[in-house]
């Protein structure tokens, strides 16, 4: 099995309908949810409404790679995505899951362009990082 990587942009507020989010921006998301929903099949609940785009997880070693596949859908929204943000008191974040299997680290680089983004969409950056051991490195002493 290979390294995989999730990149994601999340919108998230306090009594805002996702739906509307959709509305105002004109796009799809990929997941959406409000405040107290069941978080995937844990028995853990959202704190707070949300939208979400993001790409499955895929083979990389390059976080560039997901993420600009997550902008490309957006660039054109960007001063939407903004206003959206200001008048719901919405906060942004680029975030990943990557989930290191067999030593393959990825580059945890992001180019100056996808700087720039997150700062001109306020949005914070997420890495939540996910290690697995080969089966050789269980059974070492």
């Amino acid at each position: 099995m290979a390294t995989k990587i999730l990149a994601e942009f999340k919108l998230t507020g306090a009594n805002v309908n996702p739906e509307e989010v959709t509305s105002l921006l004109g796009i799809e998301p990929t997941e959406s949810w409000r405040k107290g929903d069941q978080i995937l099949n844990s028995l853990l609940t959202h704190k707070h409404d949300g939208w979400l785009l993001s790409t499955r997880e895929e083979e990389s070693l390059d976080l560039n790679n997901q993420l600009r596949s997550v902008l490309d859908q957006l660039k054109s929204h960007f001063s939407k995505i903004k206003d959206v943000c200001a008048r719901l008191h919405l906060e942004a974040e680029i975030g990943f899951a990557v989930y290191v299997e067999n030593g393959e680290t990825p580059a945890l680089h992001f180019d100056k362009d996808i700087v720039q983004i997150a700062a001109d969409l306020n949005a914070e950056i997420d890495i939540d990082l996910y290690v697995f051991s080969s089966s050789e490195d269980d059974s070492k002493p």
